[in-house]
């Protein structure tokens, strides 16, 4: 597996190159993250509460959710996985195609996930929300892929920056 990494890193760096024009993607899975290889970031849970499904589902064990980098929203800082940084794009995509639904959407997500956010309090809980929103996530990204006239990585790179 050692011999065959520079093979596997070069095919990841030319998909990534070729697909979404991410000449860096190689180098940022090992230095743009936090709690994995060469990084400077230890893994901490955020202090204080997480009002949103993805934002608790990242504080659950890293090695499940496993967190990318630290955001801020409203001044605070999060810990912003893949799932979050993808559902995010997915509502900027929303608000910048489609105001009017991206405002509706949110209005019944804020209804509904919100409530639903305070009840989770432990770890495992949050892996099970992380998990059971992986399906949501994908779907999004397939959005994203279909309905973005700019790269999805972009967007997705842009959210909590």
């Amino acid at each position: 597996m050692l011999a065959a990494s520079p093979l596997l890193i070069g095919i990841y760096s030319l998909a990534m190159a070729l697909l979404f024009l991410e000449w860096t993607a190689a180098a940022k899975a090992f230095t743009a993250t936090c709690g994995h290889t060469f990084s400077q970031i230890p893994i901490q849970p955020a202090e204080g509460e997480c009002h949103y499904l993805c934002s608790v589902a990242a504080q659950g064990h890293a090695r499940i959710v496993r967190p990318e980098r630290f955001g801020i929203r409203r001044g605070r800082v999060i810990l912003v996985n893949r799932q979050l940084a993808i559902a995010n794009a997915f509502e900027d995509l929303l608000h910048t195609r489609w105001p009017r639904f991206g405002r509706f959407s949110r209005a019944v997500y804020d209804r509904l996930g919100l409530p639903v956010s305070r009840y989770i309090r432990a770890r495992w809980m949050a892996d099970a929300v992380y998990l059971v929103m992986k399906p949501a996530e994908w779907a999004f990204y397939v959005a994203l892929l279909l309905l973005d006239s700019e790269s999805p990585e972009q967007r997705i790179d842009r959210m909590y920056r």
